[in-house]
């Protein structure tokens, strides 16, 4: 029975070309399903380095003194070189402000933001949305602000200061 139907061909004379037809239609369909699903990739890898580098840039302003506000931006740049330089991943140059360096400051922050171009067919359903500007181009924003001393060591018994801290550790060990 198995040899007379391979003889036969696989299918009957009427469904010779319903695959392909099947097919025609459903390409362009998983294509920009695929399309779709992309795009949101893009922007939630972007999102998070954005949001490690500026976690990272408070923990190191935290460390360093005001004058060296400087250098903490610096290491957030280089932290956003992850982001490959692809239109549709970033455009044009970060805009990243970093404020609170020093032991005087309450907080330490850190403002991430850049602009990238959505992928053709997102981009024209994110003009019509109002998500991208007239250039095509979308942006994204970041903000991070952290305490700069923890609540326990503001209110310990030798506060912030470090050289009592110290002692205190030599004297144990």
């Amino acid at each position: 029975m198995f040899w007379r139907f391979k003889k036969r061909g696989l299918g009957c004379a009427g469904e010779s070309g319903q695959a392909t037809v099947e097919a025609a239609m459903l390409i362009p369909i998983v294509l920009v399903g695929m399309l779709i699903a992309v795009q949101p990739a893009i922007v939630l890898y972007d999102r998070i380095v954005m949001e490690a580098a500026a976690a990272e840039g408070c923990r190191v302003l935290e460390t360093l003194p005001e004058s060296d506000a400087s250098e903490a931006r610096e290491y957030v740049l280089r932290r956003l070189d992850a982001v490959p330089k692809v239109p549709a991943f970033h455009v044009g140059a970060w805009s990243v402000e970093v404020t609170g360096a020093g032991q005087q400051s309450q907080r330490a922050s850190v403002r991430i933001s850049h602009a990238y171009e959505p992928l053709p067919l997102m981009g024209a359903g994110m003009r019509v949305v109002g998500l991208a500007r007239g250039d095509g181009l979308a942006r994204q924003e970041v903000f991070r602000e952290e305490r700069v001393h923890d609540e326990w060591a503001l209110h310990s018994e030798f506060g912030l200061q470090f050289g009592e801290w110290v002692q205190r550790w030599e004297d144990k060990a």
